[in-house]
């Protein structure tokens, strides 16, 4: 199986009551499928938003002319995902953006959670300071996110591609002023841009956004590798990217990381340097995202040497991670036969010692590995093991 079709067969079998449809991979942006799939699905939020107050910075400013900072107003933390409640549908934003906004004595700009959303963005002129400019990318960015994770019908979808259009044209007009406010602006124009040079479509920008991964504002970083996962080029390496998701102390950067590089790897990156972080991720205590995206990073590299500890992830209290661990179970097992046998012996532990919740979870995989079904019987499956190498 390629990867693209584990990709399209985890979307469309077993995961349709999680949120995985409605968008394929297939179209030059995966990054919505990823957001859909790993945050709809997990009944989880993404990481908090860290919003701070945006000084507009342009270079007559910077030479002396001060404005007046005041932030932005209505926007509070996001507990983190593990003390949140788990509903049974639809989760709520994407991943972290940390985009900054601004309200100056001449133009004040509301980026409330509750501002209508508007397909086509603020109106920004290509004669705006670079801080204002800025400021209105970052409020499309946020619409252009939520909308990524919310459009239910043609009618949203087709907005949301249209914001991101929009998007992409006014990156692409300023192209060469964000470049400079990534490497030489305030942060706070700084942690913008570094979203923002996604849409650029420019491979010329995967040096700055891999060089702004080692920031030393956070907030750059994280937006670094939201920006590298959309501009989504398989030319990424992913050694930074790597590090960043086994040694960050902070989950919410590990958790972009491990968002960026699946992004990356499905898009068709060279795993270099994420199978060990990838392995680590799987018991990573804090980030049950960290230990999803581990697993489906280590089912598209082929890792069948991590059986045993997905098999282990399969009675993790996060269902989506319970669900990630099966998938790349059965996906390893069908596509490697000298595997089939040990993945199949970990979804029979789950069937055998878990609880109807977890039983039901496995019993798809099972299905689909086996080509027969048991239902919740746990002695034929466990003959049917039995006869496996």
């Amino acid at each position: 199986m390629e990867r693209e079709d584990l990709l399209e067969a985890t979307a469309g079998e077993g995961f349709e009551d999680l949120g995985f449809h409605g968008v394929g991979w297939r179209g030059r942006k995966r990054t919505r499928w990823t957001r859909q799939c790993t945050l709809r699905a997990l009944e989880l939020s993404a990481p908090p938003c860290e919003e701070e107050a945006h000084e507009e910075v342009d270079a007559e400013e910077r030479s002396g002319t001060e404005r007046t900072v005041e932030e932005e107003p209505g926007r509070s933390p996001v507990p983190p995902p593990m003390s949140r409640p788990t509903p049974p549908t639809i989760v709520l934003a994407a991943l972290c953006l940390l985009l900054g906004s601004c309200s100056t004595t001449d133009d004040q700009t509301d980026a409330s959670a509750d501002e209508d959303f508007r397909p086509l963005g603020p109106a920004s002129r290509a004669g705006d300071s670079i801080g204002k400019y800025l400021t209105d990318l970052s409020t499309s960015i946020r619409a252009w996110n939520e909308k990524t994770l919310t459009a239910a019908d043609t009618k949203e979808r087709r907005k949301q591609a249209l914001l991101e259009i929009n998007i992409r044209e006014r990156v692409t007009n300023r192209h060469m002023d964000i470049l400079a406010e990534l490497e030489t602006g305030p942060d706070a124009n700084r942690v913008i841009a570094a979203a923002a040079l996604g849409f650029s479509d420019d491979p010329a920008d995967l040096s700055p956004l891999i060089a702004a991964l080692d920031d030393p504002n956070e907030k750059v970083v994280s937006n670094a590798l939201l920006g590298l996962g959309v501009l989504e080029l398989p030319q990424t390496p992913l050694f930074r990217i790597g590090e960043l998701m086994r040694y960050s102390p902070n989950p919410k950067t590990r958790w972009s990381a491990a968002d960026c590089a699946l992004t990356l790897i499905a898009a068709g990156a060279d795993s270099d340097g994420i199978l060990e972080p990838a392995r680590a991720g799987l018991t990573d205590a804090e980030e049950p995202m960290v230990r999803t995206q581990s697993a489906l990073i280590l089912c598209l590299i082929g890792d069948t040497e991590s059986i045993d500890a997905l098999g282990n992830l399969l009675f993790d209290e996060i269902p989506l991670v319970s669900n990630s661990a099966a998938k790349s179970l059965t996906h390893l097992g069908k596509n490697n036969d000298e595997a089939i046998g040990d993945a199949a012996r970990a979804l029979l532990r789950a069937m055998e010692e878990g609880d109807r919740d977890l039983r039901l979870r496995v019993h798809p995989s099972l299905v689909k590995l086996s080509g027969h079904d048991y239902e919740l019987d746990a002695e034929l499956w466990k003959e049917w093991v039995e006869r496996l190498p």
